[in-house]
């Protein structure tokens, strides 16, 4: 009896064993990249891809923006015409509040002093 329990156990560990080298083996397929080649990738990406939340960096108009013109709407800034509002600014309203949440100047969201 003594026998049949070690090899019922050896044949579990057997079977770990060959488990584990499967999922090694799986993790030799991927493909791996070093981190500097995929920051470059994600920074490549970012800066070709044009994000009309960051209206700062792309500058598109207002008519273009759909974002924009959800902005304006919710706010509650009549346009005239019938068309979107453009009132000139290219973002300067959003990089201010960028600058204030991430820069540390004065004026945070939440309204808690930078102490």
């Amino acid at each position: 009896m003594d026998s049949e329990f070690n090899d019922r156990i050896g044949l579990l560990r057997l079977r770990r064993i060959e488990q584990l080298n499967e999922r090694l083996k799986q993790q030799l397929k991927k493909e791996r990249i070093p981190a500097s080649k995929a920051a470059a990738l994600i920074v490549e990406h970012t800066e070709e891809t044009k994000d009309p939340l960051v209206p700062y960096l792309w500058s598109e108009s207002a008519d273009q923006n759909k974002f924009r013109s959800h902005q304006n709407m919710k706010s509650g800034r009549q346009s005239s015409g019938g068309g979107v509002l453009d009132d000139g600014d290219t973002g300067g309203v959003a990089r201010q509040r960028i600058k204030r949440r991430y820069h540390g100047l004065p004026g945070r969201p939440d309204g808690r002093s930078h102490a």
